[in-house]
């Protein structure tokens, strides 16, 4: 690693942090007409830049983005560190005396460095050794530093997001003298992985990897999980991902798998067998229907699909065959802005016997009753047209819970009717916590939005105004979820309105 500022520092494929703003090095040279050393930087935010590497119709370098690289100067660039270095700023407390200022170039530019006795050493050194949780982010680390073993081998979790490692083979070399090593977070750097073959194992104790935002391709990232024969978790947000099926191999020990921000679609998920996966975390991507996949429905216990293209309750009543899933994220998807957005979550539950939790909300037994019961209800009219129509085996294939649900709670003796909503006027709600409850007169028209206000300022929430909210009367409950919505639209039979908060 370097100490000191000047142009022999850097080369093509470095990485440099200028200004906070981090990039590639793919030019290093002069840039006529103007005198003195230049280098050409591939920005990783590609709004950064102004040009693709051309300048005055002359090509240093080529980029993907038209505006994604810069010319800068090499005084502009943050003069890099070693591990060891960044780990002794944060983590150990220098006291002034310890501190002398140099110049370390021509252009006058000064930093301090660290001037200490053996005694001081030795209780710097002291303080690094019991370290067991080490937060780097940001960090201008470039390689591993010297020692590390001896200074700090008690680390078990690292975060090395947003450095200036450009090479798998820096954090393979450092994470061979931290045996003890269970977390690491190399997220949002950018870096090459050699495909050299190895024998040895420089992760013999991690269980949890963070790659998001390196857009690795999936060789790169199998042949990493190869060197982790404990690892359980991997988190691969934010890659641009289209596609896993059968080119991510992932080893057999992993039990969460974090695939969230991506481009995937259910259909390319699919990555080989994974006896112990219980968690899998799919929000944001461009999932349009759910189907079984072998060797995945058998042992997942939670999944998150929020904030995808989910359009048919199919994909919810797919989710039975998912024998262990008890923890489910499915909000914010085309599905529930419909009419039936109303009664989603209990239309979910209904459809989901062994649910424990949705939406980050306990699902209780009386909830279960409710819902299961407002199913019939709401499906009443469809049942008995289909029936008078011989249709009923097409009706039991769009709501395939409906069959096994009238054996528990009966068949509707009529026709349900669309439920009516509240009658114009005020609504009393009888507002319940943990703690305490109060009464407050709302009008119907009242956005949940201003309902979280207004309780916030009677200081019956706490300063989250997110906290989830559910509304019930004596036979419906509901998740108030869409601010935008007003309390006359759930169509409850009674003006007394229950809510309960979690926070």
């Amino acid at each position: 690693c370097y100490t000191a500022t000047g142009l022999e520092m850097h080369s093509v494929g470095d990485r440099v942090d200028v200004d906070g703003n981090h990039g590639t090095v793919r030019f290093v040279g002069e840039v006529p007409p103007t005198s003195g050393q230049w280098i050409g930087v591939e920005w990783d935010d590609e709004s950064r830049g102004k040009h693709d590497g051309m300048h005055e119709g002359q090509r240093y370098f080529k980029v993907t983005n038209p505006n994604g690289a810069s010319f800068v100067r090499p005084k502009k660039v943050t003069v890099p560190c070693s591990f060891i270095e960044a780990l002794e700023r944060k983590y150990c407390l220098l006291s002034n005396e310890d501190k002398e200022t140099v110049l370390v170039d021509g252009n006058q530019r000064q930093i301090q460095v660290v001037s200490i006795g053996t005694e001081k050493l030795f209780q710097k050194q002291s303080q690094l050794h019991s370290i067991t949780e080490v937060f780097l982010q940001g960090y201008p680390i470039k390689c591993p530093g010297t020692n590390i073993e001896s200074v700090c081998s008690q680390i078990q979790v690292l975060d090395l997001s947003m450095t200036l490692i450009s090479e798998w083979e820096a954090v393979r070399s450092l994470s061979a003298a931290l045996p003890r090593l269970r977390s690491l977070n190399i997220s949002k750097n950018r870096f090459s992985v050699s495909k050299d073959k190895r024998t040895e194992t420089p992760f013999p104790s991690l269980e949890e990897l963070f790659l998001n935002e390196t857009y690795l391709n999936l060789e790169d990232i199998t042949n990493i999980c190869k060197e982790m024969p404990c690892l359980k978790a991997i988190h691969l947000c934010g890659n641009k991902i289209q596609s896993i099926r059968d080119q991510l191999k992932l080893p057999n020990t992993i039990e969460l798998i974090n695939l969230s921000n991506n481009h995937l679609t259910w259909q390319g998920l699919g990555c080989g067998e994974l006896p112990k996966l219980e968690t899998l975390l799919l929000s944001h991507n461009e999932i349009q229907a759910i189907s079984c996949i072998e060797n995945l429905y058998k042992t997942l216990r939670t999944l998150s699909v929020s904030s995808n293209m989910l359009d048919s309750w199919q994909s919810v009543d797919i989710l039975e065959k998912f024998s262990s899933l008890v923890d489910l994220k499915i909000r914010y998807n085309p599905l529930f802005s419909s009419s039936q957005a109303l009664h989603a979550r209990q239309l979910v539950i209904a459809r989901l016997p062994g649910l424990e939790r949705l939406n980050g909300t306990n699902v209780n037994a009386r909830e279960r009753i409710a819902s299961e019961r407002h199913l019939i209800k709401f499906y009443a009219q469809e049942y008995y047209e289909a029936k008078v129509r011989n249709e009923l085996e097409g009706f039991y294939q769009r709501v395939p819970i409906f069959l096994r649900l009238v054996k528990s709670h009966g068949y509707p003796e009529t026709p349900s009717s669309e439920v009516s909503p509240i009658k114009a006027g005020f609504a009393s709600l009888e507002c319940i916590s943990a703690s305490r409850s109060i009464t407050i007169q709302v009008p119907q028209s009242l956005k949940i939005g201003r309902l979280r206000q207004i309780l916030k300022a009677k200081q019956f929430l706490n300063g989250d105004s997110g906290a989830n909210l559910m509304l019930s009367d004596e036979s419906h409950t509901f998740q108030l979820e869409d601010d935008l919505e007003e309390l006359s639209r759930f169509g409850l039979r009674t003006g007394k309105i229950q809510v309960q908060t979690e926070v």
